[in-house]
């Protein structure tokens, strides 16, 4: 039961970053507007968050099934989720700071998803 979760995770996965790089990649300066945003900014991180689950969902896996490359897998899906979380955190924090418009008002729970994921990659780095 556990792989077909992964793997209902893994293909879920695939379905809605295709989505989020084809927005991306056909509406960049949407994608720039976003990460102006006081609010919206910190939800792109999700995105990489997400690639990093799937990677320790991986990395778990890779320990009962170990005739599988589960732990190849893990390490590449981490790479790209720290990569692209890197990215995005740092365009995020940088908007946030250069935006002459900002008050008390904007703050939100979204500015927790850049911090949450840096912390998800701090512990994954950390257990390994």
């Amino acid at each position: 039961m556990t792989v077909i979760l992964v793997y209902f995770n893994f293909f879920l996965l695939l379905y809605l970053f295709a989505i989020w790089l084809i927005r991306a990649i056909l509406y960049f300066e949407g994608l720039i507007t976003d990460l102006k945003h006081p609010i919206v900014a910190g939800f792109h991180s999700l995105m990489p968050a997400a690639v990093i689950m799937i990677s320790i969902n991986f990395s778990r896996l890779g320990i009962p099934l170990s005739l599988w490359q589960y732990q190849a897998i893990a390490v590449a899906f981490w790479i790209i989720g720290a990569v692209f979380e890197l990215i995005l955190l740092t365009l995020t924090i940088y908007f946030l700071i250069i935006n002459e418009k900002m008050n008390v008002n904007f703050m939100n729970g979204g500015w927790l998803v850049p911090p949450v994921a840096a912390k998800t990659l701090k512990s994954f780095t950390e257990k390994k």
